[in-house]
């Protein structure tokens, strides 16, 4: 009986301590229009049980082109490319927290990580991966990295280049099971 309610106790302490909304929320990133058509803004949601949503008040993230965002669990990362005329071909990420409380994504500094255009991400817990497409031609990239949430940092490593022609890549990161 002891070995059993150690088991138990064990078995609670893990579901309390794994991230409880990644199934119940995301995050939706956008452009503004007008004056305002190059700066990103981020919405947190959470869909409630009989299906409708429950929006966040739109949060000023900074400025960026063709972006793509990513959440598991708590953990927000959004990766894009520059908006002015000397950043455009220029990849920028950020790092987040979801906060369902304030219903808002709590997101880092943009950092430069990268050439490149049309980015795409994906991770499972804080194993990353991205892909995009080259500055110059129609080739593709792809990288891996680990994310740092306490510190709002990507670690990536080498670019690698996976297709000599193509665009716009889309990119998931599953379990493998």
């Amino acid at each position: 009986m002891r070995k059993r309610v150690m088991f138990l106790a064990g078995v609670l302490a893990l579901a309390l301590a794994l991230p409880t909304f990644a199934q119940d929320a995301f995050v939706e990133v956008s452009s503004g229009s007008g004056d305002q058509e190059d700066v990103m803004f981020s919405r947190l949601c959470k869909i409630k049980e009989d299906g409708t949503l429950d929006w966040g008040n739109k949060v000023k993230i900074g400025k960026g082109k063709s972006h793509s965002v990513y959440l598991d669990g708590k953990i927000a990362v959004l990766v894009h490319r520059g908006a002015a005329k000397e950043t455009e071909e220029t990849l920028f990420y950020h790092v987040g927290t979801a906060d369902l409380t304030t219903m808002a994504v709590n997101w880092g500094p943009a950092v430069q990580y990268g050439k490149g255009s049309q980015p795409s991400v994906s991770f499972k817990g804080t194993r990353l991966i991205e892909a995009h497409r080259s500055a110059n031609n129609d080739r593709l990239w792809i990288m891996t990295g680990t994310i740092d949430v306490a510190r709002h940092q990507i670690s990536f490593g080498e670019a690698v280049k996976y297709d000599e022609a193509g665009r716009s890549p889309a990119i998931s990161l599953g379990s493998g099971n």
